[in-house]
């Protein structure tokens, strides 16, 4: 795959001498050369700049990363020492390297007026940079559906993408055709991969007890809190705001969360001392839990303190915050609350999705007679008899 390649030339246009770029159409580079200033000369098929002594170093440096800058025309066809970048690397097979590629502007504009979440916008832009590098010297505007199934394939075979990450492929792909360059959904035309079904990973009641037993920072102790008693999503954790606390109702306000949903979820009275406590030493300003005064608290710091918790609690599988939720569901189906009711409190739209951690509930598992038992219960089986002729091989 050759890399976006542009040669500067040095001409005259309407009387003004001109820096010519010439590349072959390229949306993104059409893009980059508006935000450059360049303007279109449609009787010479060019974008160009007024032309000046060091013009050529502007527009290297505007496509730095982006595209290979061909300044030699302008020194007598001879090589310019370090006056362009190198070119695009080729795409890394390596599942989570993202190149460093310059996305069209209007893209993260859109993502934006559409008032998308900062995690949805991460993972979009992450998934965009690498389709336009992977296609990078095709315009990404014609592809055909022959490219983009190549693609999902190199996504599926070549980086070992699960069909979840195909999935978010597949949706910032779409963002981009439907809602940036306003082609109709129902002539959209990707296939989707099938999603695989996993169970939710939890952990005990008891590894709960001993996470939090083993936390000796007051702030740690009151994130870690959280996310478990009130079943939160960790951005849904890092948003909240001292006034979404209803100390009074015992309940915490969650707004904006998946979907743009507002909703409800409960406030143990146990969490509820700890965050007092947190409150009066920290001092939030503005939220609930903040780096600098004002200002959210890191994603990254999250996911530490809750690894290290568990790593001090000898718990062998890795624990996230998401784990935490999940075991938050999935100890309430324990004790036999209703589904719908845990279905509220998560915030699913869906019941079925709350309905999946059935299957590693130990109350839903421990209600099950294993048909071994009954026979053994019954009096048809003398357990003892299995033991008769016992033969070491």
């Amino acid at each position: 795959m050759q890399p976006k390649s542009i040669e500067l030339i040095k001409a005259e246009h309407r009387g003004n001498l001109i820096l010519q770029l010439k590349f072959d159409y390229d949306s993104a580079l059409v893009e980059r050369a508006k935000g450059l200033g360049c303007r279109w000369s449609q009787t010479k098929k060019c974008w160009y700049l007024p032309y000046q002594k060091d013009s050529y170093k502007k527009v290297i440096a505007h496509f730095k990363g982006t595209a290979w800058v061909d300044a030699s025309g302008l020194f007598g066809g001879k090589p310019v020492a370090k006056i362009a970048d190198k070119p695009i690397k080729k795409v890394s097979n390596k599942r989570n390297e993202i190149p460093d590629y310059q996305l069209p502007p209007e893209i993260d504009k859109k993502l934006r007026a559409r008032r998308y979440s900062e995690n949805t916008r991460g993972i979009y832009i992450s998934m965009l940079k690498l389709f336009f590098s992977y296609f990078a010297g095709k315009d990404v505007d014609v592809l055909t559906k022959e490219d983009i199934q190549e693609y999902i394939l190199y996504l599926k075979e070549k980086r070992s993408y699960s069909s979840s990450s195909q999935n978010q492929a597949v949706n910032a792909i779409k963002f981009y055709y439907e809602k940036v360059k306003g082609q109709q959904r129902e002539t959209y035309w990707i296939e989707r991969p099938r999603k695989e079904t996993k169970l939710p990973k939890v952990i005990s009641e008891e590894e709960v007890v001993r996470m939090l037993q083993g936390i000796d920072n007051l702030k740690h102790l009151a994130i870690v809190s959280l996310l478990y008693s009130s079943g939160l999503r960790r951005s849904e954790l890092l948003n909240l705001k001292k006034g979404d606390i209803n100390v009074a109702r015992k309940q915490i306000l969650v707004e904006g969360g998946k979907g743009k949903k507002d909703r409800i979820t409960i406030l143990s009275e146990t969490a509820l001392e700890v965050l007092k406590k947190y409150v009066i030493e920290y001092k939030p300003t503005h939220f609930l839990f903040e780096g600098k005064p004002g200002n959210k608290y890191s994603s990254s710091s999250v996911a530490k303190i809750v690894q290290q918790a568990a790593e001090k609690a000898q718990i062998p599988m890795k624990v996230t915050p998401h784990i935490l939720r999940h075991s938050f569901a999935t100890h309430l189906m324990d004790q036999g609350i209703e589904t719908r009711y845990i279905q509220i409190l998560l915030g699913h739209e869906s019941l079925n999705t709350t309905a999946i951690y059935a299957h590693v509930s130990t109350k839903s598992l421990n209600s099950i007679s294993s048909p071994l038992d009954r026979l053994n219960n019954h009096n048809q089986l003398n357990i003892n008899n299995l033991n008769k002729n016992d033969k070491k091989g």
